[in-house]
């Protein structure tokens, strides 16, 4: 599990940044349990009184003080409070063609760092096929999540869904005020262009290795989405992925 070193304030020595659900957050104390308690008192070797940061993934950053430690269990008291440091003000969402192997690991760990705040796994047409352990991919792609969270400094842990079919995804779109498309084909858009005037959510959406099939892109214009260029160069999914993600953190004025 990785472990971001940051510091209290100037001039302090650094500390661990753990991730603590919210449920294990009380009044005036939280709890880190489990890997999270076992690499405080194993692997960093704290010790009562030793000052922690620990984020909730729902936008609040704890500065806290370890009372009590033991292998599965750590107890700190809360001293201070911050909400959402570290977070773009617009809400942004990707969908993500499944990718096969590490390369979807990747783009779970490169967005969270970015600073989405929801990642949609679909499939299409041109799709892998879906492995038998569909559920313990979407848990090996959260727990890739909290590390990158931490490692990022960032407040909230992105909402990672379960693999969704193209068409589910095109009525998701409507939750948006914006919907992008990256497509190859695409020679002309570009998201420099594109107006975000009153714009507060987007969803970006990438195809697989393969790509969309053309049905499919004018499936999605229909519903309502701009399609847009990423240069000459092919771009692996993942790659462009990030690329469009990063486009538009720009234009919205959050990088």
């Amino acid at each position: 599990m990785l472990l971001h070193l940051v510091s209290i304030r100037p001039g302090s020595r650094v500390v661990p940044y753990f991730y603590c659900e919210p449920k294990n957050v009380k009044r005036s104390t939280l709890l880190l349990i489990d890997d999270e308690a076992h690499h405080a008192a194993h692997v960093l070797r704290h010790r009562i009184g030793d000052r922690i940061v620990a984020v909730d993934g729902r936008g609040m950053v704890y500065e806290a003080k370890i009372g009590r430690i033991s292998d599965s269990l750590v107890e700190a008291r809360i001293v201070k409070k911050r909400r959402r440091p570290h977070e773009p003000i617009s809400s942004i969402a990707v969908a993500q063609g499944v990718l096969k192997g590490s390369r979807m690991d990747y783009a779970v760990e490169k967005l969270t760092e970015l600073g989405v705040k929801r990642i949609i796994p679909f499939v299409s047409a041109r799709s892998p096929v879906l492995p038998d352990d569909e559920g313990g991919k979407v848990k090996r792609w959260r727990r890739i999540s909290v590390a990158a969270m931490k490692q990022s400094e960032r407040s909230i842990l992105p909402a990672i869904s379960g693999v969704v079919s193209f068409d589910d995804l095109l009525t998701l779109s409507k939750e948006y005020d914006l919907f992008v498309l990256g497509w190859e084909e695409e020679k002309k858009n570009r998201m420099i262009d594109v107006d975000t005037k009153r714009t507060n959510s987007v969803l970006i959406g990438v195809g697989p290795e393969g790509g969309l099939q053309e049905s499919e892109v004018e499936a999605a214009r229909s519903a309502g989405a701009i399609t847009l260029t990423l240069g000459e160069r092919k771009l692996r999914s993942e790659t462009a992925s990030v690329v469009l993600t990063t486009l538009v953190l720009q234009r919205l004025g959050d990088i």
